[in-house]
């Protein structure tokens, strides 16, 4: 039995539990004491998460030492940033990676321009890559 609380993507309280999870993540990913770089997502056409800030988030590593904010600014780049429509991070935080539809939108997304990269997200780390279906399973 799943006794998950799902939460609305893209409240406030689903980035409170999106900062915990990656931090978490982070933290048990034994990276090396001196790995740094920033993450930042941005939902471009959001309204404000709070003032300044649209929905998205920042993920710093400092050292190898995690943080995290809820909220990004509509400027705001890190050493890797995603943009992506509250659309498209909508469907996409609603399927898991093993489904093979959230590959088809996940593409679809990208040559639309309705989600975009810029930096490597290699740079962050593999571990990253582990934490998009925790999220799905806290998402309603």
């Amino acid at each position: 039995m799943n006794t998950l609380t799902k939460l609305p993507q893209g409240s406030a309280e689903w980035f409170d539990m999106l900062g915990e999870l990656i931090c978490d993540a982070a933290r048990k990913a034994d990276l090396p004491p001196n790995h740094t770089v920033s993450f930042v997502e941005r939902y471009v056409d959001s309204e404000e998460l709070s003032p300044g800030l649209i929905k998205g988030f920042r993920f710093e590593l400092n050292d190898g030492v995690p943080s995290y904010r809820a909220g990004a600014g509509r400027d705001e780049m890190g050493d890797v940033t995603i943009d992506l429509t509250v659309k498209a991070a909508r469907e996409l935080n609603l399927l898991y990676t093993t489904n093979p539809q959230f590959r088809e939108l996940f593409d679809h997304y990208i040559s639309t321009g309705e989600a975009t990269f810029h930096g490597d997200i290699a740079d962050v780390g593999e571990w990253i890559h582990g934490i998009h279906d925790p999220i799905v399973d806290r998402t309603c």
